[in-house]
């Protein structure tokens, strides 16, 4: 059964402890000082009682107001996530392998088989890698040696190197022995999801310095190369500077690849034939590519550098410049050659102008003009092919010869004082009656033997 509380007078009380409904009557004060003189209410036995009894009304009063509460009704609802599925992806490396025929990204590729092998005897093959994981996960890779069976000297004896095409990043060269236990050396660059890489050339030779412990021995084995999710191997990652390579380096899978590299975002020129920057470096598949992606701008003749290449001159590449060219003349026969001088194509033609002559040729280079168009001859007065001298015709010009149109018949010389055949003199050749010089007709004297009809009475001077 519990105690009742006690009060402990100190000074007042001669260190005496009393129950608090036993203290003695002196005590039964309004107020009462304790310990290191701070008040504290002392009550009466009566108020004690009462104290009590309102608490338990108080105590009813609740439970009462408890039960009465649990008949009113309020609104609820409830919302929740449902479905929570998690599922795992997974690791996948491809490999293929043109050399052998294996030119589809498969998991496994024939190797290569050689045979009459030697010391000093060296060959390799490509081999390409993609990363297909169903995982977002970064695959470093690890080859070695995987030993189907063969004598241990060929073993120790054999080497294997694993380059880039170009011969750098290499593994460094060693025995097919020591790849067997490779789990270190890597290839270059880990390839991020969806990323494929190659060719990787796998150079094979045998030491020059083996002699008849391998003779016609035979090696076995598989090239495995162990795709492994970087930084799952259990060691800490080691923050660097996150440049573009397809790795991880800062340790943060949330920050891009190459975010911190200092040629990211610079100005670069794209494979385009000229210099002129025009893009920013971009990283794409763990490698820094350029987002130039124009066309060349070829050098043209205008005073610029428009190639943005200081060592081209001005024109190198104008389609303009170095072409055939016709000069001021009238003709349109290209006669010289086009060139940049200050800025501006010029002409090296300074040939006179090429007339059109009637010969079957173009000679001034104009398909419009008539041929002959241009020759002096063309259309002036010309004898035809009688005995006269007359001009009746005109030439022309046909079938690139000229041509006269005079059609008409002998003109002859009559004795009428004009010069009929067109030769210079006038009736020379006449004889009108004998005696009778032609030039005595119609010279303005009558002549006796000339007056008669024949000789048109002397030329009209008998008249």
């Amino acid at each position: 059964m519990p105690q009742p509380a006690q009060i402990y007078l100190g000074k007042f009380g001669r260190g005496k402890r009393f129950p608090c409904d036993k203290l003695p009557a002196q005590f039964l004060a309004t107020k009462i000082w304790a310990g290191m003189g701070q008040p504290i209410k002392v009550l009466r036995k009566k108020e004690i009682m009462n104290k009590r009894i309102l608490i338990s009304l108080s105590v009813i009063g609740v439970v009462a107001a408890i039960a009465i509460g649990g008949t009113v009704a309020y609104f609820s609802d409830v919302a929740k996530s449902e479905g929570n599925t998690f599922s795992t992806g997974n690791a996948d490396l491809k490999i293929k392998m043109p050399d052998t025929g294996c030119n589809d990204w498969s998991d496994s590729c024939p190797g290569k088989v050689w045979s009459g092998l030697y010391p000093g005897w060296h060959n390799s093959y490509n081999v390409y890698l993609k990363n297909v994981s169903a995982s977002p996960i970064t695959l470093k890779i690890v080859p070695y040696i995987e030993e189907i069976g063969s004598p241990q000297d060929l073993w120790n004896n054999t080497y294997m190197e694993i380059t880039w095409s170009d011969g750098s990043h290499s593994t460094g060269r060693y025995s097919l022995q020591a790849w067997k236990n490779n789990t270190v050396i890597e290839l270059e660059p880990r390839l991020n999801q969806g990323q494929e890489a190659g060719p990787w050339v796998v150079k094979f030779d045998i030491a020059e310095t083996v002699g008849n412990e391998i003779a016609n021995a035979t090696i076995s084995f598989n090239l495995v190369f162990n795709g492994i999710q970087a930084g799952g191997e259990g060691g800490e990652c080691v923050p660097g500077t996150e440049v573009c390579d397809g790795i991880d380096n800062d340790c943060d899978p949330q920050t891009a690849d190459g975010s911190q590299d200092p040629q990211l975002g610079t100005p670069c020129d794209g494979t385009d034939g000229d210099l002129c920057v025009e893009g920013t470096y971009l990283c794409t598949a763990g490698q820094l590519t350029c987002s130039d992606n124009t066309g060349s701008t070829v050098d043209i003749c205008n005073g610029a550098d428009d190639d943005c290449d200081a060592a081209s001159s001005d024109g190198s590449e104008d389609p303009l410049v170095g072409v055939a060219c016709d000069g001021a003349d009238s003709d349109l026969c290209k006669e010289g050659t086009t060139s940049c001088v200050a800025g501006t194509v010029v002409c090296s033609d300074m040939t006179g102008s090429t007339m059109d002559v009637c010969n079957g040729i173009d000679d001034d280079c104009d398909p419009a003009s008539a041929d002959g168009s241009e020759d002096p001859l063309n259309g002036i007065a010309c004898d035809g092919a009688d005995s006269d001298l007359c001009k009746e015709g005109m030439y022309y010009c046909s079938a690139g010869a000229l041509m006269c149109s005079d059609s008409t018949g002998d003109t002859v010389e009559v004795c009428d004082g004009v010069d009929n055949d067109c030769d210079g003199g006038i009736d020379e050749e006449c004889l009108c009656s004998p005696g009778c010089f032609p030039h005595w007709i119609g010279d303005g004297w009558c002549d006796q033997v000339c007056n008669n009809v024949a000789c048109n009475w002397d030329g009209g001077d008998c008249l």
